[in-house]
């Protein structure tokens, strides 16, 4: 008990040293799980970065955008595909104006612009480009995405958002096929502010390949079952960048010198202790969970606190300027007896148990495609095992249940693939707080943003508009 009232005395000073937040800037939070180290034994500290973004400021207008819709019309995409494609594609055209661009690239054998990168001063010119698409040989993804980049760097200084939207039912076939060499290109034009989104259709396109473009790409993964399931990745998508406050976003995490840190989430590494974290949302929280280890000195005196970690945050705003936040310092109070009996903060837990669900549904999505099926039910039993408190998790397994049930690797590859990649980086609603996830169902998930909404099956159309009741899928 004593411990425990030495931590309470101390939870605010501890928490943090962030400046007060101004209306239209994130703030900077640091929440450990336990409040308590023990004095000279090892200890592992979980902490929780948060980037809580304030709503979007009244009358403030959203980012221009600089996109290029780079279409597979491989034979695969005959018919309903492609029909299906070209009507998401012309859907977000249909909402950009004059002070946006577009461009539109075709692939097959080799790729073709369509249309070249200009103003979208009228969207009935894009949709009769559209219109006039036809399915046509195999699959070089790489041409076709490299000349979707090459039409946003056009335009890149005039936008606040340049993003190569990538469409793919297929296996990349022709050209580049390498995932490593791809990926790095990736990185290299997100860093120089061309970023990449994927989505992926059917069984037969390579999951792999397509979230690893979007995440060294700076941008979004998705994928639809069917070619019905692309409306609802096309309009997230269009919210989401519509809604971005900051994108390039660093963090860099200065550990006192007896720690070492590392970050569960799966992000990039951008050099000793650095990590590139999903954009800033106005409404949205960008966060990380760090691991911190440590071994007090045994000369502190019990009640002391000690500095475990400093973070700073870095990212770039829409109009192109350089932003920083911190460093922001977390001290924990020093006990005599095991931590284990403190109180745990409840949010820093259950983002805990989002991230250890994630780590087994990637390590199920691996063993299904080695058709070890008794090792995929065990995994899914250990990640089920995460979401005793977490509604959403416990539905998301489920999900993953029946899937494996019906012994096919391929749906259950992507299924697992894109739920962990979603736990892993979901950008969270601001409004998600500490006191418990009693509230969530997918009634109150209607209510969010769509970038915001926590989906339960990746693959399948969750709502079909905003305003629509939300249904089982």
């Amino acid at each position: 008990m004593k411990n425990v009232k030495i931590a309470k005395k101390v939870v605010k000073k501890a928490l943090n040293k962030a400046k007060p937040a101004t209306p239209d800037v994130p703030e900077l939070l640091l929440v450990p799980r336990r409040e308590g180290l023990r004095i000279g034994k090892p200890n592992v500290l979980e902490v929780l970065v948060r980037i809580p973004c304030p709503p979007l400021p009244e009358g403030k207008a959203r980012p221009s955008l600089n996109l290029a819709y780079v279409l597979d019309r491989s034979g695969s995409m005959a018919n309903g595909p492609l029909e299906e494609a070209k009507r998401c594609t012309a859907s977000m055209i249909a909402q950009m104006g004059p002070q946006d661009y577009a461009a539109l690239v075709v692939y097959d054998d080799s790729a073709k612009v369509v249309l070249s990168s200009r103003a979208v001063k009228s969207p009935a010119l894009f949709a009769a480009a559209l219109a006039g698409i036809e399915t046509a040989g195999s699959t070089n993804l790489h041409e076709g995405w490299l000349k979707g980049a090459h039409e946003v760097s056009r335009h890149q200084e005039s936008a606040g958002v340049s993003r190569v939207i990538l469409l793919s039912d297929g296996n990349a076939n022709q050209g580049l096929t390498d995932t490593n060499a791809i990926e790095e290109q990736c990185r290299q034009l997100a860093a120089a502010g061309v970023t990449t989104s994927t989505y992926g259709l059917g069984e037969s396109f390579n999951e792999d390949l397509m979230i690893r473009m979007a995440r060294s790409g700076g941008g979004s993964g998705y994928y639809g079952q069917t070619a019905d399931h692309l409306m609802e990745p096309f309009r997230t998508e269009f919210d989401l960048m519509s809604a971005l406050a900051g994108r390039a976003v660093h963090l860099e995490v200065l550990p006192c010198q007896a720690a070492k840190v590392r970050v569960v989430n799966d992000y990039l590494s951008t050099g000793k202790n650095q990590w590139l974290l999903p954009d800033l949302a106005w409404g949205g929280e960008t966060w990380a969970l760090l691991e911190v280890e440590i071994l007090p000195p045994k000369t502190f005196v019990a009640g002391h606190r000690l500095e475990v970690t400093q973070v700073k945050l870095g990212w770039t705003d829409l109009d192109g300027k350089a932003c920083e936040l911190g460093p922001v310092a977390l001290e924990v109070p020093l006990l005599t007896t095991a931590c284990d009996g403190l109180p745990e903060n409840e949010l820093v837990a259950r983002r805990a148990g989002e991230l250890a669900a994630a780590e087994y549904q990637r390590k199920a999505q691996e063993a299904a495609g080695r058709q070890a099926w008794r090792e995929v039910d065990a995994l899914l039993r250990k990640a089920k095992a995460q979401a005793a408190n977490n509604p959403w998790v416990a539905e998301v397994m489920d999900v993953l249940v029946a899937l494996a049930a019906q012994r096919d690797a391929a749906n259950f590859k992507k299924e697992a693939a894109y739920s962990s990649r979603q736990m892993n980086s979901r950008i969270a609603d601001a409004c998600e707080c500490g006191e418990g996830d009693a509230n969530y169902s997918p009634l109150a998930e209607a209510g969010r943003q769509s970038f915001l909404r926590r989906k339960t099956y990746q693959g399948r159309t969750q709502f079909q508009d905003p305003t629509d009741s939300p249904q089982k899928n």
